[in-house]
């Protein structure tokens, strides 16, 4: 069952006035209390898939349970002509990925925008969930204040933890969940097992990310980038620019340790590295030169990747990779993001999620 609204619908007590945005999922639709005149987002599903259906109502149950400013808020659920529709609060200052896309920001904007989305995933971890798809796409903006206030969304790939068994949905065992850009290596593997540290690793991607102007892993490949991802192979942030701050590169490295338990374990550790307390990485658990790893996934040949999701149909993986200008001068990077690349993702519809069986 497909749902598709128009501009003029009314859906239980809400008018609505125009579509915001479409993946493979869901469609976001802005819509306005008929007697009220608030405006609201409408996430309604445009899957009946019964797994896709609980992996959404879990989203909602999971953002509402979290009370935070930088954690956008979901009010209720709704019926839309049998199809499930979460009620959010309407933001209206675009994403992280736009923003990053739009303009150069100053390093203090920059640090304030990442610990503000630091405090929101920081109280989600105080409640045990994982998002497990953090990147810039799923931080709204909320500009009302005059400021760029984050929103972290779509916790629909969040896991309880403590508490699997309970949920409506399980994660398979041997099932990969998130964006390969931000997916930690153990998220690669088994999206059944991970902790917060999954969330620390994307955590330092976008780090990276508004820092440098590059992502640290990419390839015109999928199945390449995983291979950067699960051996730590990225050009220093420090190589890239080097005036950057070295507690921002010892954050990053930090982050960006294959091994969960050699990384940065916690919200607050990585506050604290951010201050400039020193983390030590352990002699070879770190950063992996990149040299010819970016030149090897380019000259890569074969079939595009791809991916089984969970009812088992094949998709092309949809590539994000978005361009940010740097606050310092580059250096050469084999992981350079083609400004074509990022202008055709940043025109891209469909759902950016990917799922990948045991056999890869």
């Amino acid at each position: 069952m497909l749902i598709r609204l128009q501009p003029g619908d009314i859906v239980e007590r809400y008018r609505v006035e125009s579509i915001l945005g479409e993946g493979g999922m869901a469609a976001v639709y802005r819509v306005t209390h008929t007697a009220l005149g608030t405006s609201h987002a409408l996430k309604v599903l445009s899957n009946d898939q019964p797994d896709v259906r609980k992996r959404m109502l879990a989203e909602g149950q999971m953002q509402a349970s979290l009370s935070h400013p930088n954690i956008l808020t979901v009010r209720d659920v709704i019926d839309v002509s049998g199809a499930l529709g979460l009620l959010m609060d309407l933001v209206n200052g675009g994403s992280l990925a736009d923003l990053l896309k739009r303009a150069p920001l100053g390093i203090d904007e920059r640090l304030e925008i990442f610990h503000a989305i630091l405090d929101g995933i920081a109280l989600a971890h105080k409640h045990d969930m994982v998002h497990r798809d953090l990147k810039p796409a799923n931080i709204l903006l909320d500009v009302r204040t005059g400021k760029q206030v984050p929103k972290i969304a779509d916790f629909g790939l969040a896991k309880v933890l403590g508490d699997a068994d309970a949920r409506d949905y399980k994660t398979r065992q041997g099932v990969s969940m998130g964006t390969p850009f931000y997916m930690a290596p153990e998220q690669v593997y088994d999206a059944s097992t991970v902790d917060q540290r999954a969330d620390i690793w994307a955590l330092g991607v976008i780090l990276y990310q508004m820092f440098t102007g590059q992502l640290p892993f990419y390839a015109e490949k999928q199945l390449a980038i995983l291979g950067q991802v699960i051996t730590g192979r990225y050009q220093d942030p420090a190589e890239l620019c080097p005036n950057l701050d070295p507690a921002i590169v010892n954050a990053i490295r930090g982050c960006l340790v294959v091994s969960p338990d050699q990384r940065i374990q916690d919200c607050e550790m990585l506050r604290k590295v951010l201050g400039g307390q020193p983390f030590k990485i352990e002699a070879g658990v770190g950063l992996q030169p990149a040299a010819n790893h970016g030149a090897q996934a380019s000259n890569q040949k074969g079939e595009d990747t791809f991916f089984l999701d969970e009812g088992g149909e094949e998709s092309i993986a949809t590539s994000y990779a978005p361009s940010v200008p740097p606050p310092q001068p580059q250096t050469t990077n084999a992981h350079a993001v083609p400004a074509d690349q990022a202008a055709q993702a940043s025109s891209q519809k469909g759902d950016d999620t990917f799922f990948l069986d045991e056999g890869g």
